[in-house]
């Protein structure tokens, strides 16, 4: 998929889980939306993500929503995490190197 075309599944992901219509995505909204991409997300840890990729008011004081460049960039950087983390190994091992059966017993 090219980065177009991502940022576009990103943003229709954004505008149906914009459910009050405000243009912004509240903590809860976000959860919703990440699940939709395949990034399972709990409640408390979209509003981590929020405050991170939030833009700061003038005052300083950081907003409760999302807008949807931010989104996009959140989206962005969640996506090249995944795609730069080792993959787990399908078949562990014990530490004599022997595979272990299906039951987990060596």
């Amino acid at each position: 998929m090219d980065p177009t075309e991502a940022d576009a599944r990103i943003q229709v992901a954004f505008n149906l889980f914009d459910t009050d219509g405000s243009g912004d995505l509240d903590a809860t909204e976000l959860a919703d939306a990440l699940a939709t991409l395949g990034l399972q997300t709990a409640p408390e840890e979209a509003a981590v993500l929020l405050r991170r990729f939030a833009t700061p008011n003038e005052d300083g004081s950081v907003p409760s929503t999302l807008s949807v460049t931010e989104f996009v960039r959140l989206v962005q950087e969640l996506i090249a995490y995944q795609n730069a983390a080792p993959q787990a190994d399908p078949l562990p091992t014990s530490a004599s190197g022997a595979g272990l059966g299906e039951d987990g017993s060596e």
